[in-house]
């Protein structure tokens, strides 16, 4: 189990969101944060948690198919019982929404599974995958802007994939130019659950 771990039960609710973070901050993020709040505003049941490379400090993924986070995932989706939900909503910003794609990839049979990146990163997993997924990307983010993202993903076997543009932003979503300026409540309200 993680060693940081927040999970909101409603019992009446069929829609578990499952929140994975970024590679530089944890569920202690202010956009992490945002998205648990908006999550429990809309009754859900949420699940967030830190991968062990953020508690231990280091900051990188286990490997290209993120061993370490699969096992870490599956028991925490687990211990929460998620088969019992209609819905399971995986919520990733940037890595984090690398990890979503893999772990729906190697669990195809999961069509109950929807799939929402905040900061995008090419990936060969999410094009193999076929759910939901909500593309939200800053304007000027440094892993591309969001026509580069549609050109990425036109050969997608999803059919259903929506994208959302954060104007000024970058891949933080934040002020491109000065970073003061935060746009991470507009990334959050474009949210598909």
């Amino acid at each position: 189990m993680p060693k940081t771990m927040d999970f909101f039960l409603n019992k009446d609710s069929s829609i578990l969101d499952v929140i994975l973070h970024g590679s530089s901050l944890g569920i202690q993020s202010t956009l992490i944060q945002g998205i648990i709040k908006n999550s429990k505003d809309k009754n859900h049941s949420v699940l967030a948690f830190n991968f062990p490379f953020i508690d231990n400090g280091l900051h990188i993924v286990s490997g290209d198919k993120f061993p370490k986070e699969m096992e870490i995932l599956d028991n925490v989706l687990n211990f929460v019982n998620y088969k019992r939900y209609k819905k399971i909503n995986f919520i990733g910003k940037s890595i984090g929404g690398l990890i979503g794609s893999y772990y729906i990839y190697k669990n195809q049979n999961s069509a109950n599974f929807s799939l929402n990146i905040l900061g995008f990163i090419n990936n060969q997993y999410i094009k193999e995958i076929d759910c939901k997924i909500n593309i939200i990307q800053g304007q000027y983010d440094k892993f591309g802007e969001i026509e580069h993202v549609k050109d990425y993903m036109k050969n997608a076997q999803s059919s259903r994939i929506s994208y959302k543009e954060v104007k000024n932003s970058n891949h933080s979503f934040r002020d491109y130019k000065f970073k003061e300026k935060n746009y991470e409540k507009e990334a959050i309200e474009y949210i598909t659950l």
